[in-house]
Protein backbone atom coordinates (compact mmCIF):
# COMPACT_ATOMS: atom_id res chain seq x y z
CA UNK A 1 0.00 0.00 0.00
CA UNK A 2 1.61 3.64 -0.96
CA UNK A 3 2.04 5.74 1.68
CA UNK A 4 1.34 9.42 1.74
CA UNK A 5 4.85 10.93 0.76
CA UNK A 6 5.25 8.15 -2.23
CA UNK A 7 2.41 10.09 -3.94
CA UNK A 8 4.06 12.44 -5.78
CA UNK A 9 6.32 9.68 -7.36
CA UNK A 10 3.57 7.48 -7.95
CA UNK A 11 1.12 9.84 -9.70
CA UNK A 12 3.94 10.72 -12.23
CA UNK A 13 4.31 6.95 -12.81
CA UNK A 14 0.75 6.53 -13.28
CA UNK A 15 0.24 9.11 -16.05
CA UNK A 16 3.13 7.67 -17.92
CA UNK A 17 1.30 4.49 -18.00
CA UNK A 18 2.56 2.02 -15.33
CA UNK A 19 -0.55 0.79 -14.22
CA UNK A 20 0.90 -0.66 -10.53
CA UNK A 21 1.18 3.06 -9.79
CA UNK A 22 -2.28 3.62 -9.94
CA UNK A 23 -3.29 0.25 -8.92
CA UNK A 24 -1.65 1.31 -5.87
CA UNK A 25 -3.01 4.59 -5.51
CA UNK A 26 -6.58 3.39 -6.27
CA UNK A 27 -5.91 0.60 -3.45
CA UNK A 28 -4.93 3.85 -1.02
CA UNK A 29 -8.34 5.92 -1.67
CA UNK A 30 -10.53 2.88 -2.00
CA UNK A 31 -12.35 3.25 1.79
CA UNK A 32 -12.35 6.73 1.35
CA UNK A 33 -14.12 6.79 -1.44
CA UNK A 34 -16.81 4.30 -0.63
CA UNK A 35 -17.39 6.09 2.00
CA UNK A 36 -17.62 9.18 0.53
CA UNK A 37 -19.61 7.69 -2.03
CA UNK A 38 -22.33 6.46 0.87
CA UNK A 39 -22.75 9.85 2.25
CA UNK A 40 -23.68 11.16 -1.24
CA UNK A 41 -26.62 8.63 -1.10
CA UNK A 42 -30.27 10.13 0.01
CA UNK A 43 -32.55 7.92 2.12
CA UNK A 44 -34.96 7.73 -0.86
CA UNK A 45 -32.04 6.28 -3.08
CA UNK A 46 -30.97 3.28 -0.61
CA UNK A 47 -31.95 0.30 -1.69
CA UNK A 48 -31.90 1.93 -5.48
CA UNK A 49 -28.18 2.73 -5.81
CA UNK A 50 -25.25 0.81 -5.52
CA UNK A 51 -21.86 2.61 -3.94
CA UNK A 52 -20.24 -0.14 -4.96
CA UNK A 53 -21.07 -0.03 -8.62
CA UNK A 54 -20.58 3.94 -8.31
CA UNK A 55 -16.98 3.58 -6.83
CA UNK A 56 -16.52 0.54 -9.53
CA UNK A 57 -17.25 3.10 -12.48
CA UNK A 58 -15.18 5.82 -10.77
CA UNK A 59 -12.12 3.68 -10.73
CA UNK A 60 -12.80 2.58 -14.33
CA UNK A 61 -13.18 6.09 -15.37
CA UNK A 62 -9.50 6.92 -13.84
CA UNK A 63 -7.91 3.72 -15.49
CA UNK A 64 -9.33 6.02 -19.11
CA UNK A 65 -8.40 8.82 -17.93
CA UNK A 66 -5.47 8.72 -16.10
CA UNK A 67 -3.00 10.36 -18.67
CA UNK A 68 -5.50 13.97 -18.80
CA UNK A 69 -4.73 13.99 -15.03
CA UNK A 70 -2.91 17.02 -13.67
CA UNK A 71 -2.31 17.08 -9.86
CA UNK A 72 -2.91 20.51 -7.97
CA UNK A 73 -3.68 20.95 -4.67
CA UNK A 74 -4.09 19.10 -1.30
CA UNK A 75 -4.46 15.23 -1.69
CA UNK A 76 -4.91 15.91 -5.58
CA UNK A 77 -5.14 12.14 -6.89
CA UNK A 78 -8.43 11.60 -4.03
CA UNK A 79 -9.70 15.15 -4.92
CA UNK A 80 -9.82 13.29 -8.60
CA UNK A 81 -11.47 10.71 -7.79
CA UNK A 82 -14.63 11.99 -5.99
CA UNK A 83 -15.01 14.59 -9.07
CA UNK A 84 -15.09 11.35 -11.08
CA UNK A 85 -17.34 9.71 -8.36
CA UNK A 86 -19.78 12.85 -7.92
CA UNK A 87 -19.94 12.40 -12.04
CA UNK A 88 -21.14 8.87 -12.21
CA UNK A 89 -23.52 9.43 -9.13
CA UNK A 90 -25.32 12.21 -10.87
CA UNK A 91 -25.65 10.08 -14.06
CA UNK A 92 -26.86 7.17 -11.77
CA UNK A 93 -29.33 9.65 -9.85
CA UNK A 94 -30.51 10.76 -13.77
CA UNK A 95 -31.69 7.62 -14.91
CA UNK A 96 -33.51 6.48 -11.87
CA UNK A 97 -35.36 9.71 -12.33
CA UNK A 98 -35.64 8.73 -16.17
CA UNK A 99 -36.69 5.01 -15.02
CA UNK A 100 -39.18 6.58 -12.52
CA UNK A 101 -40.95 8.65 -15.03
CA UNK A 102 -41.22 5.65 -17.59
CA UNK A 103 -42.58 3.77 -14.60
CA UNK A 104 -40.11 1.31 -14.15
CA UNK A 105 -38.00 1.39 -11.20
CA UNK A 106 -36.15 -1.62 -10.40
CA UNK A 107 -34.28 -1.62 -7.02
CA UNK A 108 -30.12 -2.22 -7.67
CA UNK A 109 -28.66 -5.58 -8.50
CA UNK A 110 -25.42 -5.32 -5.81
CA UNK A 111 -23.02 -7.81 -5.39
CA UNK A 112 -22.98 -10.11 -1.65
CA UNK A 113 -20.34 -10.38 0.20
CA UNK A 114 -20.12 -14.13 -0.61
CA UNK A 115 -20.57 -13.39 -4.58
CA UNK A 116 -17.07 -11.36 -3.86
CA UNK A 117 -15.49 -14.14 -2.04
CA UNK A 118 -16.38 -16.87 -4.77
CA UNK A 119 -14.98 -15.15 -7.42
CA UNK A 120 -11.62 -14.57 -5.49
CA UNK A 121 -11.87 -18.15 -4.55
CA UNK A 122 -12.53 -18.93 -8.76
CA UNK A 123 -9.15 -16.81 -9.39
CA UNK A 124 -7.26 -18.96 -6.79
CA UNK A 125 -3.99 -16.39 -7.82
CA UNK A 126 -1.55 -18.07 -5.38
CA UNK A 127 -0.51 -18.28 -2.00
CA UNK A 128 -0.52 -14.49 -1.47
CA UNK A 129 -4.33 -14.29 -2.74
CA UNK A 130 -6.20 -11.45 -1.17
CA UNK A 131 -9.08 -13.77 0.26
CA UNK A 132 -6.23 -15.84 2.37
CA UNK A 133 -3.65 -12.72 3.40
CA UNK A 134 -5.75 -10.04 4.61
CA UNK A 135 -9.41 -8.91 5.74
CA UNK A 136 -12.22 -9.48 3.43
CA UNK A 137 -12.84 -5.65 3.14
CA UNK A 138 -9.03 -5.58 1.42
CA UNK A 139 -9.80 -8.60 -0.61
CA UNK A 140 -13.11 -7.02 -1.79
CA UNK A 141 -11.30 -3.52 -2.60
CA UNK A 142 -8.24 -5.51 -4.21
CA UNK A 143 -10.62 -6.75 -6.49
CA UNK A 144 -12.80 -4.26 -7.26
CA UNK A 145 -9.28 -2.55 -8.21
CA UNK A 146 -8.57 -4.96 -10.39
CA UNK A 147 -11.87 -5.34 -12.33
CA UNK A 148 -11.64 -1.34 -12.77
CA UNK A 149 -8.65 -2.18 -14.69
CA UNK A 150 -10.36 -4.84 -17.48
CA UNK A 151 -11.94 -3.92 -20.85
CA UNK A 152 -15.47 -3.14 -20.18
CA UNK A 153 -16.68 -6.75 -22.04
CA UNK A 154 -14.79 -8.25 -19.57
CA UNK A 155 -15.93 -6.45 -16.49
CA UNK A 156 -19.50 -6.97 -17.71
CA UNK A 157 -19.26 -10.75 -17.80
CA UNK A 158 -17.59 -11.36 -14.60
CA UNK A 159 -20.52 -8.59 -13.11
CA UNK A 160 -23.07 -10.55 -14.48
CA UNK A 161 -21.78 -14.30 -14.10
CA UNK A 162 -20.11 -14.06 -11.05
CA UNK A 163 -20.91 -11.21 -8.86
CA UNK A 164 -24.92 -10.83 -9.75
CA UNK A 165 -25.17 -14.86 -10.61
CA UNK A 166 -26.74 -14.55 -13.92
CA UNK A 167 -26.90 -17.84 -16.00
CA UNK A 168 -24.84 -17.93 -19.13
CA UNK A 169 -27.82 -17.84 -21.25
CA UNK A 170 -29.11 -14.77 -19.64
CA UNK A 171 -25.84 -13.37 -19.82
CA UNK A 172 -25.67 -14.08 -23.39
CA UNK A 173 -28.87 -12.46 -23.88
CA UNK A 174 -28.14 -9.27 -22.31
CA UNK A 175 -24.68 -9.13 -23.99
CA UNK A 176 -25.86 -10.03 -27.61
CA UNK A 177 -23.35 -13.02 -27.99
CA UNK A 178 -23.55 -16.70 -28.27
CA UNK A 179 -23.11 -18.89 -24.76
CA UNK A 180 -20.06 -20.01 -26.36
CA UNK A 181 -18.88 -16.91 -26.99
CA UNK A 182 -19.46 -15.62 -23.42
CA UNK A 183 -17.79 -18.70 -22.49
CA UNK A 184 -14.67 -17.38 -23.87
CA UNK A 185 -15.21 -14.35 -22.75
CA UNK A 186 -15.34 -15.38 -19.78
CA UNK A 187 -11.81 -17.19 -19.46
CA UNK A 188 -9.99 -14.32 -21.33
CA UNK A 189 -11.67 -12.00 -18.52
CA UNK A 190 -10.28 -14.49 -15.55
CA UNK A 191 -6.95 -14.78 -17.20
CA UNK A 192 -6.52 -10.94 -16.63
CA UNK A 193 -8.44 -10.59 -13.51
CA UNK A 194 -6.10 -12.92 -12.28
CA UNK A 195 -3.05 -10.86 -12.96
CA UNK A 196 -4.60 -7.74 -11.92
CA UNK A 197 -5.18 -9.20 -8.36
CA UNK A 198 -1.70 -10.88 -8.26
CA UNK A 199 -0.60 -7.46 -8.41
CA UNK A 200 -3.31 -6.07 -5.69
CA UNK A 201 -1.99 -8.72 -3.39
CA UNK A 202 2.03 -7.74 -3.57
CA UNK A 203 0.94 -4.17 -2.73
CA UNK A 204 -1.11 -5.68 0.45
CA UNK A 205 1.64 -8.19 1.32
CA UNK A 206 4.01 -5.07 1.77
CA UNK A 207 1.07 -3.04 3.83
CA UNK A 208 2.83 -4.03 7.05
Amino acid sequence: MPREDDSAQLIGQATTGDVAALEGLLMRDHDRLARWVETQISPRHQGLLSADDVVQEAMADAFRHIRDFVPHGADPFFAWLVTLARRRLLDRIRALKAEKRGGDRARVEAASSNSVEDLLGVLAVDEHTPSRSVAKHEAAAALQVAMAGLKQDYREVLTLLYLQGRSPTDVAKRMGRTPRAVQMLRQRALEHLRVAVGRSSLFLSKKA
